[in-house]
Parts: structure tokens; sequence; C-alpha cells
């Protein structure tokens, strides 16, 4: 068998895509590009509709070719989930299954095979491992489709991880932990991600750990235990803390269980333990019934606390969220002048930030290709770092030369052997 597996989204949706493709390995499948393919799957994400609308487009073309060869067609991952009829409309012979590996194993007619952290997978990248830390998730936002299509927060064994984690450090130097929220790790049984990172970090080696997206009120339970582990070189210094508003009206319309002063605690607590950190944030503008007053508290707060990275989403109705029926839903118009103000904000942020790197020397983890023929590492706060040889899974020393907005480009000053591909 022959199979095209094509994932969108976050990197816990890459997580499942690289599960999915182990599980079809193991049932014999080579992979290869959709014209040659007897297998099509789809990976879907459901966050956003502007991502929705590229995913069913190329849905619909993959549709056809289907027609044309007898090729089998699978739409997996959240969209089915939240907008099941939207596919059935781009595709109406896809099979469609929900992120779950033991639904698309039934529905395949295999064997039912539950998804965890000890199923084989194939990395899309041979630099970095994504671990799945728990399914589903803890929060009840307005805007959201997220729970509709994981469901509620189930944390993944601890000693699983452990043996998972343990076998991925053996194989690539750079780990993303990832779930729609890590700071709900372990809420449902009683322990919580400092816990957990604390035991992972007890596996020896030279590697860098990347922990993903946790909402404040979960990062204040624990926030100096967790401050504490990063003392530890193998910690990336990233912090991935969504503000979504700086509005307390519009936090508390998007039922985002915590206030603008919770935000700016830990974001505080963050900066004042390691002033260089990366702090990246995530802001929703043009919400239902935004005032203008409103969206400048948005700014205010990003101006406060001057993060490196700032996603910002014009709001889009999500289908079955109690916001998309909301009265007062703001024009097109509205939303793009302020994404537009927000994102040039953003940027004029991170470039003075990264203009007082200029002439440092630090330890940079190579993991991918950049640019321009370019490749790009991180340091130990996460900062990328432009190179123009290729080190990839190489730590070495480099020197910034100078800040490319939100990149920084360096220059190689000593190779630190510690190669991925020679252990």
């Amino acid at each position: 068998m022959k199979a095209y597996v094509a994932t969108y989204g976050c990197s816990l949706n890459k997580a499942d895509g690289e599960q999915l493709k182990g599980f079809l390995a193991g049932k014999g499948a080579s992979f290869c590009k959709p014209g040659d393919a007897d297998l099509l799957v789809i990976n879907t994400c459901a966050v956003k509709q502007v991502t929705e609308q590229r995913m069913l487009s190329r849905i619909e073309r993959l549709s056809k070719l289907m027609e044309k060869t007898g090729k089998k067609l699978v739409v997996t991952g959240c969209l089915p989930k939240v907008s099941p009829h939207r596919i059935a409309e781009a595709a109406p012979d896809a099979l469609q299954v929900g992120p779950s590996l033991a639904e698309f194993s039934e529905k395949m007619g295999w064997p039912r095979t539950e998804g965890g952290p000890l199923n084989p997978k194939l990395r899309d990248n041979q630099f970095t491992s994504i671990i799945a830390l728990n399914k589903g998730c803890a929060s009840h936002c307005s805007f959201c489709a997220t729970k509709l299509a994981r469901g509620t927060v189930g944390s993944y064994d601890a000693e699983e991880l452990v043996q998972q984690f343990r076998h991925a450090v053996a194989e690539t130097p750079e780990v993303w932990l990832t779930s729609p929220d890590t700071g709900a790790y372990g809420m449902e049984k009683g322990t919580n991600l400092p816990k957990l990172v604390q035991r992972l970090l007890e596996t020896p080696g030279k590697y860098r750990v990347r922990v993903g997206m946790m909402n404040p009120q979960h990062l204040l339970r624990w926030v100096d235990d967790y401050l504490d582990l990063f003392e530890d070189e193998r910690l990336y210094r990233f912090f991935h803390v969504p503000v979504q508003a700086g509005s307390p009206r519009m936090l508390d319309l998007m039922r985002r269980g915590y206030k603008v002063e919770d935000f700016l605690e830990a974001c505080g607590a963050i900066r004042k333990r390691y002033p260089d950190a990366m702090i990246s944030t995530d802001a929703i503008v043009g919400f239902p019934t935004e005032t203008e007053d409103e969206f400048r508290e948005t700014m205010d707060v990003v101006e406060r606390v001057q993060p490196e990275m700032v996603n910002v989403s014009r709001y889009g109705k999500r289908p079955g969220t109690v916001a998309a029926k909301m009265p007062g839903q703001l024009t097109e118009e509205a939303k793009k002048a302020r994404s537009r103000e927000l994102a040039a904000a953003c940027h004029r942020i991170v470039a003075k930030r990264n203009a007082g790197l200029v002439n440092r020397e630090f330890e940079v983890l190579v993991t991918e290709h950049g640019l321009k023929g370019r490749f790009l590492g991180r340091n130990q706060d996460y900062k990328p770092v432009i190179l123009e040889d290729d080190w990839r899974g190489t730590f070495v020393w480099a020197r910034v030369k100078q800040a490319e907005g939100a990149y920084l480009v360096g220059e190689t000053m000593e190779s630190l052997l510690f190669n991925a591909n020679a252990r």
C-alpha cells in the first residue's frame, strides 16, 4: 500500500500525524506523493476559518483525484467533528474520522488500536520529537472548537511518557512537549506539569526541550516550582502563555477562566527570573462587541509585557461555539484594521528586543532549513538564529551579527561536536 498523509495545524496535530504514519507503516505502507498513493489522508485543524477553507480546497482537489483513479480519501483530525457537512460538500465519498487512532483503525477495517505515548511514530523532522502529554482540553472557551473535537482533558501515564522521552532523546536532540494546554497535565490525576518535567530531566544526555502552550491560571498554581526547573540548560526558556484579550469584559465573554492580572503576574514572574526568555502569547481581535477602547486594552497589555511573539488572530465564527451566536459581530474591515495595528506593534517590540542581542554569543541547536538556503537554530531562550552552514542536529556556538525583524543572523564560532546523526 502506498499512502500520502498531510497534516495541518498545531504541534499536537503534528504528533497525531506522526503517530498515524507510524501506524500505517506498521500495516506495510510506504509514503509517496498524492498522485502515486492508494490511500490519501488529510489530518485537519479546526481552529481558524482561514485554515479550514484552505484545507477544504485541498480536500476538494484530492476528492476529484480520487474519483478519477479510485483512490481512498480519509479526512481525519478535528474538522470532521466540527464541520462534517462542509467536508461532505467538498468530498462526498471521503471517509470522515475524528482525531482518534482507535476510530481511524476501526473505520479502515483493521483491529482497534488505541493511541498513546508508546505507539510507533514516523517523524517529519529527523531532529525533533513531538510528545503529546494529554488528550482533550480542560477549558470551556466560548470561541474555540477544540473541546468539541477532542473532548475533556485526559493525561497520559507518566511512566509511559518517561519511556517515550528516553527513546526520543536517544534519537533526536530536540523534544517538544505538546497538548491543547500543557498546564492542565495531571490535574485529573493529582499531579502536575512541573513534577512530570522534573522526571523527564532525570534522563541523561545533551538535548533541548520545548514545553508548549499553557494557560495562566494553571501556570500560577505552581509558577515558582516550574521556573526553578529552567535553571537546567536543557529546557528552552520558552513560555507560551495566551492572553487573548486585555479587556476584563472580553475575557469574561470568552470564558477564559483567568483575569488580565493573572496573565500579567505570570509574565512578570517569568521576566523577573529570566529577562531574556521568550514569551509567546495569543491575542484575538474583533471578538463580538469588542469596542475600540477594549482593543486598546489589549494593545496596552502587549506593550507592558513586551512578548517576543504574538499570534494575532482575527475572530472568526466556529461551528457549535457559543461565540458564533453572540450579537455584535464586527465587520471584517474592523477586524483587519485591528489585526494590522497589533501585528505592527508586535513587530516593533521584537525588533527592539532583538537589536539588544547583536554581538552576543549563544549556544544554538540547529534543527531546520531556513529561508534563502540558510538554516535555523534556537538558543536556550528559544530565539531564532539564522546560520549559513548546515549544522542541523548539532549544538554550535554562534555570534549574532545582526537582527532581521523576528530573527537573529549569526555566524558559527565552534561546533560542540554533538551530532544527532552520529549517536
